[in-house]
């Protein structure tokens, strides 16, 4: 519905209440002359409004009502006019009849005669009588008129029933529509509207007459605030005007004293609150651009880049210990001190840059950064950082540089250096900044080697399914090999001899029969115990982990002729949970796979330890070793898989490997499981 659709009143209200909001802004801008004058308008129009719809409702009411009156009378005419013709069947009398009703009768809309069956014998539509129209209004025997009233294209239409001869001659309907009420109705509401606008208006002046004399003391009130606001104290005067406004003007008197002395701190806060915005804009560029990329380099090169943009510095580089491994690894190389490289730079030239990657920060001063975990400025690089050659330092132009470290989850991942040429003196501001950006890029940093890492394991794991579905088919061809190889040729041996025997005469042929099948019999069974013995160890489902595991050492000491001590304490008196026993059992005997196929190893130790609440496993070779932290190769190499499904095993038990090795100085698995205790 458009704005020319709806009534004035109907469109002044949409406008108001369509935007509570809006109307509350315009009134708490507005004078108080115009807040009064306008809540008298608004009192007038809401009795005009009221006034104009009891109005409006009365008289439809009523001439809906003399409408009925004159159809029901005009039915009545017509039902009385039209017995005669009806009975002779005279049409054309009784077309011209409803053409001269319809003429002198401007509220009539259309006429239906109907015969007692019910059926239409003239009417006034020039395209035919609408079919919902004929059972639209029907006569109750007896009644002498109905009205129906029900809603066209064309507004409501009042269809009046008359019998025709108590009905035994027809029916006559009329319909009556209600043009005329609505134009009425109408003209008589804007004769109202007009009335009332009238006496708004007559309000208006009178009120806006009688609030100036109210609003006087205000208005001078007002045009001293203007004043104290330019700078003016001409404001004590205020203070003589008599009553409640005297009493504000003190009051504003007060405040405006108060004002001047908070204006210092509000001032003083401002520049904080600038500063820290500042700081967070910067935190969310470096957050944004790190957060674009997953790749480690992909990471450091959007964050430093836009550190230095946000510093408007020329050069930056970043040094980051090395990623830890998929799993807890401890390095036995001797040395417990972290491993630090340049993990990317911007802005410094290339030798620059690799004498940096050389140094590895073993000497540099930059090293306190990382071990203190507290940032650090260097004033003046040619002084201070004996690391890089003087001439290195002069061809790239810096002077002076900060370091902060990168932190996440209270560790120190590395460490950010900036520079920026003579005359630049890095702030207190810029460094507590600079230290914001290290723990951010120290986060991105974490998640991007945990994204790695995902990726990684994933990849692992993939590896290892592929691999445990190659060892299933390699065992099944193994056994299958051994079942037609040894098994199904000592059972064709098993029945020949039963058949010498059927044919044998001699007993002491039959004898010597019966002995070798005996001991065919027994080397068979001893077969198959072996092989259901490698397949899943019975004794560990009945005797326990501990007996278990000393016939499998003995066996893997004969086997590959190494020497292996087993030491078991706790577990045998106290019997393990199911699936933790058979974990065990597993991660023992990968790991001491590994140790046969890959260290060189000639002494072997083994020791399960169960205390309150844990057990604990640990397998200690003297062989060759290896680095745990080299991730070359580890998706594909065998040792890396194994170590991957031992660790996963103890994973799903909810309990941790940990790796220990260096080259040439052996390797030491250990295995904690935690065991409820029961109760």
């Amino acid at each position: 519905m458009t704005a020319f659709e709806r009534s004035p009143l109907q469109y002044v209200a949409d406008r108001l209440l369509g935007s509570p909001r809006r109307l509350l802004s315009l009134a708490q801008a507005a004078s108080l002359r115009l807040k009064i004058t306008a809540m008298i308008v608004v009192l007038i129009m809401l009795l005009g409004g009221g006034l104009l719809l009891e109005i409006r409702a009365g008289l439809t009411a009523a001439l809906s009502r003399q409408l009925d009156i004159n159809g029901v009378a005009l039915g009545h005419d017509l039902a009385s006019d039209t017995t005669d013709l009806l009975l002779t069947k005279n049409t054309f009398a009784l077309h011209a009849l409803i053409a001269e009703t319809l003429k002198n009768n401007s509220d009539v809309r259309y006429i239906l005669l109907l015969d007692s069956s019910g059926q239409v014998v003239v009417h006034s539509f020039s395209h035919g009588v609408p079919r919902d129209l004929l059972g639209a209004n029907q006569l109750d025997p007896g009644e002498r008129y109905h009205v129906e009233i029900f809603q066209t294209e064309e507004g409501l239409i009042h269809d009046v029933a008359v019998p025709i001869m108590n009905g035994r001659a027809g029916t006559a309907r009329i319909g009556m529509q209600e043009t005329r009420i609505r134009t009425e109705v109408t003209a008589l509401t804007q004769q109202v509207m007009a009335t009332t606008v009238v006496v708004m208006l007559i309000v208006v002046l009178i009120a806006s007459a009688g609030t100036a004399v109210f609003t006087q003391p205000l208005q001078a009130l007002v045009h001293a605030t203007r004043s104290v606001r330019k700078g003016d104290a001409a404001v004590q005067g205020l203070v003589r005007i008599g009553g409640e406004i005297g009493h504000l003007a003190g009051a504003f008197s007060e405040m405006v004293t108060d004002l001047r002395v908070s204006r210092a701190e509000v001032h003083r806060r401002t520049q904080e609150l600038e500063r820290r915005n500042q700081e967070l804009s910067a935190l969310n560029a470096i957050a944004l651009a790190a957060g674009n990329a997953h790749e480690l380099g992909d990471v450091l090169a959007a964050a430093l880049t836009a550190t230095l943009r946000v510093m408007r510095l020329p050069a930056g580089w970043i040094f980051l210990t090395s990623a830890p491994g998929a799993m807890s690894t401890t390095d036995n190389s001797g040395t417990d001190e972290p491993k630090l490289e340049l993990a990317m730079h911007e802005g410094l030239p290339p030798e620059f840059a690799r004498a940096e990657a050389g140094q590895l920060l073993a000497n540099c001063l930059c090293r306190h950064v990382f071990e203190k975990g507290q940032p650090m400025v260097v004033s003046d690089i040619a002084r201070e950082c004996r690391c890089i050659s003087l001439a290195l330092i002069k061809q790239a132009g810096l002077f002076c540089h900060a370091s902060v470290p990168l932190q996440a989850k209270g560790r120190v991942l590395g460490v950010l250096n900036v520079a920026a040429g003579r005359g630049h003196v890095f702030s207190g501001k810029e460094m507590s900044l600079l230290s914001a950006i290290g723990n951010q890029i120290g986060v991105a940093v974490e998640n991007a080697r945990l994204w790695e890492e995902i990726k990684l394991k994933e990849a692992m794991r993939g590896n290892l399914l592929a691999k445990v579905i190659s060892v299933q088919e390699e065992e099944r061809r193994r056994i299958a090999r051994e079942l037609h190889d040894q098994t199904s040729q000592s059972l064709a041996s098993l029945r020949v001899g039963l058949q010498n025997v059927q044919r044998a005469r001699d007993p002491v042929e039959l004898e010597q029969s019966v002995k070798a099948l005996e001991d065919l019999t027994g080397s068979i069974l001893d077969d198959l115990h072996l092989l259901a013995r490698e397949l899943r160890p019975s004794v560990l489902d009945d005797l326990g982990l501990a007996p278990a595991l000393e016939r499998y050492v003995a066996e893997y000491g004969q086997r590959f002729n190494i020497s292996i001590d087993l030491e078991t304490e706790g577990i045998v008196e106290h019997r393990l949970p199911p699936a933790v026993e058979t974990a065990l059992y597993r991660i023992i005997q990968e790991a001491l796979t590994n140790v046969a196929r890959h260290a060189a190893a000639t002494n072997v130790s083994v020791l399960v330890r169960y205390n309150r609440g844990a057990v604990l496993a640990m397998v200690e070779d003297d062989g060759q070793g290896f680095d745990p932290g080299l991730r070359e190769h580890a998706q594909s190499s065998d040792r890396h898989l194994g170590l991957f499904g031992m660790q996963e095993r103890a994973s799903l038990l909810g309990g941790t490997l940990l790796v220990e090795s260096a080259v040439g100085r052996g390797t030491t698995i250990v295995v904690r499981v935690p065991i409820p205790e029961q109760t």
